[in-house]
């Protein structure tokens, strides 16, 4: 009854997809409709129909949320499975504590390359969208192609343990040792390629604050399980240095992947043009990097200004003394200009001083043509004074 109703909608649901595939070949030409095959799949096969990769990315906080919770508890179950002493009774017939031993080990092995590689795909994604930004003048987007393959490689290292390997033959080959399990030459690497990115990352990600907390968060878990595997631990802490080995790597990887799936949330709200900007905080990040400029041309003024202001007296002083030398050019040309009146006054009154059988008709006697002439450049040069 069950087969024979799924048989029904199966082919209820292939006669749409045909006559909706039908609808694809309509503009075409004589000769392609008859040489064609129909097709093998339904219009909703094609690419159109299918989610983006960025469909894929929770848009919810509470769904990254409950993805870091449920990893969490993996982690706390299968380290609850290790805690089991060895000469505990299971209470399950017929299993031991070595096969649930096993069993932890999987758990934490599995839930580790699940993070890295979910991990990779998501810094691939970032690097997609932010390559594209406009104010990227830096190109600091290039980090998220390191951490996607040191989300591959470190998930790797773990599960084979190809740095204790390593590490144990650089020991072995040099001779030099300063752990148990020659784990400095290994941990010294890691560290230093670790805080690199996660440096680089921080940066990326200051953006998204929960984000960046969330790395930060991580990289402390990282960090005590380094001094941990070192043997670089208090007395007190002694009994759970293999815990912490064991499982602090395992809540790091949980947290950075948490901190990359809420950063690319982020990201494509973005890009999409959701995510208010506070202009007020670009503003306030200028007017912070403006003021050491503003305080080092005020301080070069401060130390210019008496210059300027001995060079602004000197100008004074010698506009001054130009204006003297005026007055005294433009006084000399009045007094010699007044005595050339003088002169010729003189010269007339002495004309008009001879007597009176010299004149005629009692009419004073007449300049000259150079006379005129003097006198006419005299009253100029006066009127030009």
């Amino acid at each position: 009854m069950a087969s024979g109703t799924r048989d029904s909608r199966r082919r209820r649901v292939l006669n749409d997809e045909s006559r909706l595939g039908s609808t694809l070949g309509i503009v075409r030409d004589g000769d392609d409709e008859e040489s064609s095959t129909p097709p093998r799949y339904g219009e909703r096969a094609l690419v159109d129909h299918h989610p983006l990769v960025s469909d894929l990315v929770p848009r919810r906080k509470r769904s990254v949320l409950a993805l870091a919770v449920c990893l969490l508890g993996v982690a706390a179950g299968a380290e609850a499975l290790l805690q089991i002493r060895p000469d505990a009774p299971t209470g399950l017939p017929g299993v031991a504590t070595a096969d649930l031993h096993a069993v932890g080990y999987g758990l934490i092995l599995w839930t580790t390359a699940l993070t890295g590689l979910v991990g990779c795909l998501l810094c691939r994604f970032i690097y997609s969208l932010r390559r594209h930004r406009v104010d990227d003048r830096r190109g600091s987007y290039r980090v998220w192609r390191v951490a996607a393959w040191a989300c591959v490689v470190w998930p790797l290292c773990a599960a084979t343990q190809l740095h204790a390997v390593g590490g144990r033959a650089a020991a072995a080959a040099t001779g030099w040792q300063l752990t148990a399990g020659a784990a400095e030459w290994w941990l010294a690497p890691a560290l230093l390629v670790s805080a690199w990115i996660g440096y680089r990352l921080l940066g990326e990600m200051k953006e998204s604050q929960g984000a960046a907390a969330l790395l930060l968060i991580a990289l402390a878990c990282y960090s005590f399980a380094a001094v941990a595997s070192g043997g670089w631990i208090l007395a007190v802490w002694e009994p759970w240095s293999s815990s912490m080995v064991r499982t602090l790597p395992l809540v790091g990887h949980v947290i950075a992947l948490t901190g990359l799936t809420g950063f690319a949330r982020y990201v494509v709200l973005d890009v999409q043009g959701l995510v208010d900007h506070a202009p007020a905080v670009e503003r306030r990040r200028r007017e912070k990097k403006a003021k050491p400029a503003k305080a080092s041309r005020s301080a070069k003024s401060s130390e210019s200004k008496p210059q300027q202001d001995d060079q602004a007296d000197n100008q004074v002083a010698q506009r001054n003394d130009s204006r003297s030398s005026n007055r005294s050019s433009d006084k000399q040309r009045d007094d010699d200009a007044a005595a050339d009146a003088d002169s010729l006054a003189g010269q007339l009154k002495w004309a008009h001083s001879g007597n009176d059988s010299d004149r005629r008709d009692n009419q004073p006697r007449k300049l000259s043509k150079a006379e005129r002439k003097r006198l006419r450049n005299q009253n100029q040069n006066r009127r030009a004074a």
